[in-house]
């Protein structure tokens, strides 16, 4: 898990539909996509990934489900991203089995050295920069990923969420973090594709 660009869903925030948007964001270089549409049913939510299932194939790219463990196996997904106390790591590695992955959200120092002590993957902690998402809440900085990554002495993957742009993007990775998710820096652009292939490019060319 390094130096990739994650796609998280939001088809409210796009008049095209979201299988369309999600395509030209893998177009332009987003490896992961994380299916996050929280106010579908999970029998709807295992419609969509399976469908999303199929394009991510054909790019060689990889699907995540979020909240459900049972769709990530039906899917056959390369993992499930819980919410901190989402339900119990545990509970969803039982159900996913030890060849998928479980990925948590994290929002404090102290959620994601739990979450990292109880088995988590990755964790994908937010938010780093201020975004309308979360108005009125400030940004946690990319100290709260310093000190993550001390207090778990590098031994977890993180991806950073929250207010991640073309314009600084590169701050992330001039500390040494490489794994950049975003949501309406692609979802709500005109030109999903252009858009996830600008971030891309400052992940691949920044050394």
């Amino acid at each position: 898990m390094e130096k990739n660009l994650y796609l998280i869903t939001n088809r409210k925030m796009s008049s095209r539909p979201l299988v369309e948007v999600v395509e030209q964001a893998l177009q332009g270089g987003v490896d992961l996509v994380q299916l996050r549409e929280k106010d579908l049913r999970e029998d709807q939510v295992l419609e969509l990934a399976r469908d999303l299932k199929v394009m991510v194939d054909q790019y060689r790219k990889k699907l995540i489900i979020n909240h459900y463990p049972r769709v990530a196996v039906a899917a056959n997904a390369y993992g499930v991203h819980l919410g901190y106390g989402d339900g119990t790591i545990a509970a969803a590695r039982k159900i996913i089995g030890l060849g998928r992955l479980v990925g948590v959200s994290v929002h404090s120092v102290q959620e994601g050295v739990t979450a990292w002590q109880e088995g988590a993957d990755y964790l994908l902690v937010s938010h780093i920069f201020p975004t309308d998402c979360k108005e009125g809440v400030p940004p946690r900085g990319i100290t709260i990923l310093e000190e993550i990554r001390q207090q778990t002495a590098g031994g977890i993957p993180l991806v950073a969420l929250g207010g991640i742009s073309q314009a600084n993007a590169g701050k992330l990775l001039d500390h040494g973090f490489n794994n950049l998710a975003v949501m309406s820096a692609i979802m709500a652009e005109d030109c999903p594709r252009e858009a996830a292939r600008k971030i891309k490019n400052i992940i691949e060319l920044k050394e």
